[in-house]
């Protein structure tokens, strides 16, 4: 048997596989800030045809590539293995834990026996593995996306639901952290470009303002057993943890370099990150609701909520705006 003492500290990461790298950065003891350079983000589309789902225009658009930023700025390198065979590819695990680093692993949460998609439905999924434990059939890995607690995952139950592996290899960084100033340049352009002659602060006021007419809605939120429940709380949930991650890329550049006023914005998007959950739980909480009065209620809240993030988001990119011209 073999097993690291790889701990899942941090577990309120945006996604399960930047959960998975923030850890493994722990435990290699680097830097991995610049992981969540790219993740402030927020896209919201207005309805164009009766058809048109919801959770299916509320996004998260990308423009950087997370496991980029982590090696240029971090020089920590995933090496991505999608055709080894199975059998080979536990060999490579063996080696890898053997020289005590641990894999990521890209598999279907159908096979995942610690979440609540468990025999039930197949959705993407990434964790750490561990350790493994050959002669009782299991891996250790760590899930922090979903659990603080080391899990077992049987053998068999990877293989039938395995993707694609990761390792972890170590370079010399590509780019300066002192350049940051281009980096949260990079992000501020992202959120203040127009599309549909709405920018992303737009875009929430106009989701604040569309739920308010909930009638379509609130009949999808009610839709429990299929996909558009697990995407929209995702998606609610991404928002909160993102922006607590993206104040802890701050908060690395104002200890780094000592920025004045960097802090102020640090603890503005904690409190939004604060908001955006009490949204994302408002929203679950709706999905059980009976009574109309309640529900509308809820909903005006909801709607108050995000009218006052896209405010302070909006003010904190302002913010981050004269820091890096100044």
């Amino acid at each position: 048997m073999i097993l690291l003492d790889v701990k899942p500290i941090e577990t309120e990461v945006c996604d399960c596989m930047m959960a998975s790298l923030t850890n493994a950065a722990l435990y290699f003891n680097k830097d991995y800030q610049f992981l969540f350079s790219g993740i402030w983000v927020f896209g919201f589309r207005t309805k164009t045809e009766e058809y048109d789902a919801f959770w299916k225009r509320l996004f998260t658009p990308s423009y950087l590539y997370p496991h980029d930023e982590l090696r240029k700025y971090h020089g920590i390198q995933l090496i991505e293995d999608e055709f080894t065979p199975y059998n080979e590819f536990l060999n490579v695990v063996k080696a890898e834990l053997t020289s005590g680093i641990p894999m990521a692993v890209k598999f279907s949460a159908y096979y995942a026996p610690w979440t609540q998609f468990y025999k039930k439905y197949h959705m993407e999924h990434y964790c750490l593995i561990i350790g493994i434990d050959e002669a009782n059939g299991y891996f250790y890995i760590t899930d922090p996306y979903v659990t603080n607690k080391i899990e077992k995952l049987p053998i068999e139950d990877l293989k039938a639901g395995y993707e694609k592996s990761y390792t972890f290899r170590f370079v010399e960084p590509e780019c300066d952290i002192a350049d940051w100033r281009a980096v949260i340049n990079t992000a501020l352009t992202h959120r203040y470009e127009k599309q549909d002659n709405m920018d992303s602060f737009d875009m929430m006021r106009v989701f604040a303002q569309e739920i308010l007419d909930y009638s379509g809605f609130v009949k999808e939120l009610k839709k429990q057993s299929d996909l558009y429940s697990f995407e929209l709380f995702y998606q609610l949930k991404y928002m909160s943890h993102s922006r607590l991650n993206y104040s802890w890329f701050l908060e690395f550049i104002s200890q780094k370099f000592n920025v004045v006023g960097i802090l102020p914005v640090v603890n503005r998007l904690q409190e939004v990150a604060a908001l955006w959950r009490t949204v994302w739980l408002k929203f679950t909480k709706i999905t059980y609701m009976e009574n109309e009065i309640m529900i509308e209620k809820a909903i005006k809240n909801i709607s108050e909520r995000l009218l006052e993030i896209a405010d302070m988001e909006q003010r904190s990119a302002d913010d981050l705006r004269i820091i890096i011209n100044r």
